[in-house]
């Protein structure tokens, strides 16, 4: 019958996915519930220049400290 058929070989065991946005398991990207992971080097650099600053005890505005715990992306302008 159709159970038998040979291209089917995994055997009765789900495949774990991977979210390859969150990392979790269970889930895919599309399917995900965690805000987006931005690719752009630049939103990298400006959250690492704003950790530095933290780190040094630089006094950081809410629109900073917004974009460090990462609940917007376009918190910050190019020219901070």
């Amino acid at each position: 019958g159709v159970q038998n058929r040979v291209g089917n070989a995994n055997s009765g065991q789900a495949r774990q996915v991977k979210c390859y946005n969150c990392h979790g398991t269970g889930h895919i990207a599309r399917n995900c519930t965690q805000t987006k992971r931005p690719k752009n080097s630049e939103y990298y650099k400006d959250k690492m220049l704003l950790m530095q600053a933290q780190d040094n005890r630089v006094a950081l505005d809410a629109e900073q400290l917004l974009f460090l715990a990462g609940g917007q992306d376009n918190a910050i302008d190019d020219d901070v």
